[in-house]
């Protein structure tokens, strides 16, 4: 089984003829791809602080590499990807985004949501054992 992960606009950044491909595939049985990102657009390939402090936060280790995903975190991921990672791993993630962190990875002061939210917008592809540079659409 699959797991859709899309953002409240998914609109904005989502060919939804792309996606039904996708789901119609699933329906026939025959779409067997472990991780895909649904959006065209691709981020420059960046390394920050700021994406080397959420990486490190998300993983426990800096980042080897710049990343450059496509945008926006919305995919599909296999159920047993989502596994491989314990509860624990993704409750980490969770505490980045949901008030309960003190400080902002990012900025001085108290967390503010959009950077560690924007942090992980380059990560998703990496928890689920993709690598840093994703390969192009035309080469999925």
């Amino acid at each position: 089984t699959f797991t859709v992960f899309m953002q409240a606009d998914p609109m904005d950044h989502l060919h939804f003829s792309y996606l039904d491909i996708a789901l119609r595939m699933m329906t026939w049985g025959t779409y067997a791809v472990p991780f895909l990102s649904l959006n065209g657009a691709r981020h420059v390939r960046s390394w920050t602080p700021c994406l080397n402090a959420v990486h490190e936060a998300i993983f426990g280790e800096r980042m080897r590499d710049a990343v450059g995903p496509y945008c926006c975190a919305q995919f599909i991921v296999q159920d047993a990807k989502v596994r491989e990672r314990p509860l624990s791993f993704y409750q980490r993630m969770l505490r980045m985004v949901d008030g309960t962190m003190d400080y902002d990875l990012c900025t001085a002061g108290k967390v503010k949501r959009s950077t560690h939210c924007y942090g992980m917008e380059f990560t998703w592809h990496l928890v689920f054992g993709e690598d840093y540079e994703p390969p192009l659409r035309q080469d999925d």
